[in-house]
């Protein structure tokens, strides 16, 4: 299309989920839409018509529903939108038997799961993301771009319950650099997922 603005209806899911939009153009500036907050306009190339750049906006939205994704440009433009909804981080409550001694906090850690915002972020060219396991299993850590392709799988192991800390440097399964973009990593842990987004910026 070659337009100056884009508006297109986008259904959610859950409660509390944040939706998100991505819009590629061409020598132009993006604005977000109404109740969206632009996170990062990514430009590559030399000014003028050979300039391609790359904007994303959220918005969290309390109940679930259809809302508009939205946007405008800085004049007329070929474009292309990307949108989505990313679920909140669920709370895990496996059952366990705890004896009477254990401490009340103790209890409290082992109910959750915690996959934290990745720091720093936006980030260049690494960055440190930091999760807690309430219980010893296997854990997966897979890296995925826009188009929710996987680019890296930094681990797929058997790890000890506790709070851990992995420092990604922005590379695919090949040790190659990353382009600058938006990312997905997610957390498996069993039967649960969490996804977070983080921005490359190089």
């Amino acid at each position: 299309m070659n337009n100056a603005s884009y508006s297109f209806n986008l259904t959610t899911t859950i409660n509390g989920a944040m939706v998100y939009g991505a819009a590629a153009m061409r020598h132009r500036t993006h604005t977000p839409g109404a109740g969206y907050t632009e996170r990062a306009e990514i430009k590559q190339g030399s000014s003028g018509e050979s300039q391609a750049s790359v904007a994303v906006e959220d918005q969290s939205v309390a109940s679930a529903g259809t809302l508009a994704l939205n946007g405008s440009f800085s004049g007329n433009v070929d474009w292309a939108v990307v949108g989505g909804e990313i679920k909140p981080q669920l709370n895990v409550s496996p059952l366990a038997s705890l004896s009477a001694r254990e401490p009340a906090t103790d209890f409290l850690q082992a109910l959750s799961y915690q996959l934290e915002q990745n720091y720093p972020n936006p980030f260049n060219p690494g960055t440190s993301i930091r999760y807690s396991l309430p219980q010893a299993g296997q854990v997966r850590l897979t890296i995925y771009d826009l188009h929710g392709q996987i680019v890296s799988v930094p681990f797929n192991s058997f790890q000890n319950a506790g709070t851990h800390l992995f420092n990604w440097q922005a590379k695919d399964a090949h040790g190659h650099a990353l382009p600058s973009g938006v990312y997905f990593y997610r957390l498996e842990v069993g039967s649960q997922v969490v996804t977070r987004r983080m921005i490359l910026l190089r």
